[in-house]
C-alpha cells in the first residue's frame, strides 16, 4: 500500500504541474507551426508545455527504439537460449537430486523458502508498478485529465482490494 500511495502521489501532483504548464501554454492557430513541432490533439501549444509533451513522447519511442532493434551479436543468442532451455531440466534434477535428503520444516528448509517467496513477490512487485502501472498513470493524456486520473487511481484500489481479498480466501 505505501508503493501504491507514493506512486498515486507521484501521479497526482505530475499530473498537478502538467496542467498547471498547458494552462500556461498559449494556443495557436493548427495552420501554424510550433517551433518545437508538437501537436497536442487540436492544436499546438507554446512554451514549457511543448517541451514537456515533446520530451516524453521521444523518450518513450526512443525506449521502444531500443527494445525493438537489440541487435545482439549471434554468440550472445546462442548463449540465451542455451539458458532458457536449461533452466527448467536443471532445475527439475535439481529438485529429483536433492528430494530424497530435503526435511520440509528444518529450518534451513524454511529459510530458503522464505528467501525464494521474498525474492519473486518483488520481482513480481517491481514488474507491476514499474513496467505496467507507472506507464500508463505517467501518460500525458491521463495527467491531463483530473477526472480520469481520479478514476484510474480508483480503479487501482479497488482492484488492489480485490487481490487483497483474493489473497485472503486463498490462503484459507
Amino acid at each position: 500500500m505505501a508503493a501504491i500511495g507514493t506512486l498515486m502521489m507521484e501521479s497526482f501532483a505530475t499530473g498537478y504541474h502538467r496542467r498547471a504548464e498547458l494552462r500556461k501554454a498559449l494556443p495557436v492557430n493548427g495552420d501554424e507551426e510550433d517551433s518545437h513541432g508538437v501537436a497536442n490533439e487540436g492544436g499546438h501549444v507554446h512554451g514549457p508545455a511543448a517541451i514537456m509533451i515533446e520530451r516524453s513522447n521521444s523518450s518513450d519511442l526512443i525506449r521502444n527504439r531500443v527494445i525493438s532493434q537489440a541487435k545482439f551479436k549471434s554468440r550472445a543468442v546462442i548463449i540465451m537460449v542455451l539458458f532458457f532451455s536449461l533452466t527448467t531440466p536443471v532445475g527439475i534434477s535439481t529438485g529429483i537430486a536433492i528430494s530424497k535428503t530435503y526435511k520440509e520444516h528444518s529450518p534451513t528448509a524454511l529459510f530458503v523458502e522464505g528467501a525464494l517467496n521474498s525474492t519473486s513477490a518483488g520481482i513480481l512487485i517491481y514488474m507491476a508498478l514499474v513496467d505496467l502501472l507507472a506507464a500508463d498513470f505517467m501518460n500525458p493524456k491521463l495527467q491531463s485529465n483530473f477526472r480520469i486520473q481520479l478514476g484510474a487511481n480508483l480503479m487501482l484500489l479497488v482492484g488492489a482490494c480485490c487481490m487483497a481479498l483474493l489473497a485472503k480466501w486463498g490462503g484459507t
